[in-house]
């Protein structure tokens, strides 16, 4: 009998603290987007086999931002295949002209890594496509996307993935131009999955909504997934079960 494939739930926050079982009963794959380094060198030992603990300098936390280190972020990014949450955010009491430095900065120390990023663009789609003209963009995964229909076609163009969830399928403007190719799916919990139910990992909307369109969308997803950790030459630093999944849905 062929085992069934776990939910992948391509962005969500979850306590650094919690249990091992507690986490693996969610039954999902889930890239954890810790928002700070320092939040980061709480969780970098962990041993999850069906977590990855990513690093990040979120632009609307003015902590995680006045904290942030390059040379300690290229260390992090030794020890992690996700670099969990860079951007921009219009709504951040942080000043414009030091989030770009960071996301500029963030994402070189992306391009030198074998890691992927999700990228945070609230209020600042534009903004954000015209900084990741100069970068790596085929190991970039826009999460929470409300791009204009030519930022979109810009962003696809650049080789850029697209991370969906339930609220985002309710607001988004241009996500139909996004190929299956492109897609994965996301809870953001506890921001972006209100209507699924609040737990990370619950991808039932966003499967219904892009099977309906497309076939089965979680087959689909690990796929783009492979392709998206492939193209980074991070593969084999995910955990076992994941990479396993991987192989078998080539």
């Amino acid at each position: 009998m062929t085992t069934p494939l776990p939910p992948l739930d391509a962005h969500a926050h979850v306590a650094v603290d919690i249990q091992p079982r507690a986490l693996l009963s969610l039954r999902a794959f889930i890239l954890i987007a810790l928002r700070s380094q320092a939040e980061f060198e709480s969780a970098m030992h962990r041993d999850d086999p069906l977590a990855v603990w990513g690093v990040g300098v979120h632009p609307g936390v003015p902590e995680a931002v006045a904290d942030f280190d390059l040379d300690r972020l290229r260390h992090q990014l030794t020890q992690t295949p996700l670099l969990s949450e860079v951007g921009l955010d219009r709504w951040s009491s942080v000043p414009a002209s030091r989030q770009e430095l960071i996301f500029s900065q963030a994402l070189t120390a992306h391009d030198e890594a074998a890691c992927i990023a999700s990228v945070h663009s609230a209020g600042r789609t534009g903004r954000v496509v015209e900084m990741l003209e100069r970068h790596r963009c085929s190991t970039v995964v826009l999460h929470w996307w409300n791009g204009t229909a030519s930022q979109t076609r810009r962003a696809v163009d650049l080789g850029c993935y697209f991370s969906i969830n339930a609220r985002n399928l309710r607001t988004a403007r241009s996500l139909d131009l996004v190929p299956p190719e492109r897609r994965l799916p996301e809870t953001d919990h506890p921001y972006g999955n209100q209507t699924t139910g609040a737990q990370p990992g619950k991808m039932d909307k966003v499967e219904t909504a892009f099977s309906e369109a497309s076939g089965d969308f979680r087959t689909q997803a690990w796929r783009n997934f492979g392709r998206l950790v492939s193209n980074a030459g991070a593969t084999d630093r995910l955990p076992s079960k994941a990479q396993g999944i991987i192989l078998s849905v080539r």
